[in-house]
């Protein structure tokens, strides 16, 4: 029965690795995008809090800001993808005992 299951999980981990690759690849290009999304967002913000001196639309363009610097959104992606990772190298485990 043991033997059925690593039969079972091998077609799964070749999936794994190829997708957590592909997302460690898309993630990379997305958090570079970001950074530069972010510095567009801080600098839009800067603006509108001292040349305009609106307040309230600084803050809505800080907090989107936030939402996209690597703190935030693309950590919780990163963390995603961690998980999938190590349930990828738990069945190599399992698929090698």
């Amino acid at each position: 029965m043991r033997i059925l299951l690593k039969i079972l999980a091998a077609p799964v981990v070749a999936a794994l690795t190829v997708l957590t690759a592909a997302l460690y690849f898309l993630l990379s290009i997305a958090n570079w995008l970001c950074g530069v999304l972010c510095f567009v967002c801080v600098a839009c913000g800067l603006f509108a809090w001292l040349i305009a001196g609106e307040t309230g639309s600084a803050i809505r363009i800080f907090i989107v800001a936030f939402l996209i610097s690597p703190f935030a959104i693309p950590a919780v992606a990163e963390w995603i993808i961690d998980k999938l990772s190590y349930l990828n190298f738990s069945l190599k485990c399992f698929i090698t005992e």
